[in-house]
């Protein structure tokens, strides 16, 4: 799996209008430690499990798509993208 930054984390929260406490509940990923990789810039320095999870909660909701992390967020709306 493609490792994911922090600023395409809160992006992807942003865009589905998610609070931390709420990426926390459906990722399995405490509120703490996403906080603390939030609060850094580029790649989270955190276990790899947990961004695997991240990754994996965004991907879920059919909303969001995260190719690689050169491209910050792709949404799809009746299956077109709209941001790219």
């Amino acid at each position: 799996m493609t490792l994911i930054t922090s600023e395409q984390i809160k992006a992807c929260r942003a865009i589905l209008g998610w609070s931390i406490k709420e990426l926390s509940e459906q990722s399995g990923v405490s509120i703490s430690t996403l906080k603390r990789i939030e609060q850094r810039s580029g790649y989270p320095h955190c276990r790899i499990e947990n961004i695997e999870q991240i990754r994996a909660t965004f991907e879920n909701t059919d909303r969001v798509h995260l190719p690689d992390s050169r491209t910050v967020v792709i949404i799809y709306l009746d299956d077109k993208a709209i941001i790219e």
